[in-house]
């Protein structure tokens, strides 16, 4: 059985040790890293998804269905 987990760094400078030491556990197969959107600060900022649907072919009567 395959277990996973999500880690949420509050610290970009703490990422690459922390990648480092997954890397080492003989029992981790996959490490898959993502950049959040946002700020580095852990949390993410309303305004940076301005724009999100901006050269989609999305209407509003279709979002309200």
């Amino acid at each position: 059985m395959t277990e996973q987990i999500t880690i949420r760094l509050l610290s970009e400078k703490k990422m690459s040790f922390v990648l480092e030491l997954l890397r080492e556990l003989e029992f981790v197969e996959v490490i898959e890293m993502r950049h959040a959107p946002g700020s580095t600060k852990g949390e993410r900022d309303f305004f940076d998804l301005a724009g999100l649907w901006a050269d989609s072919d999305v209407s509003i009567d279709a979002l309200r269905v």
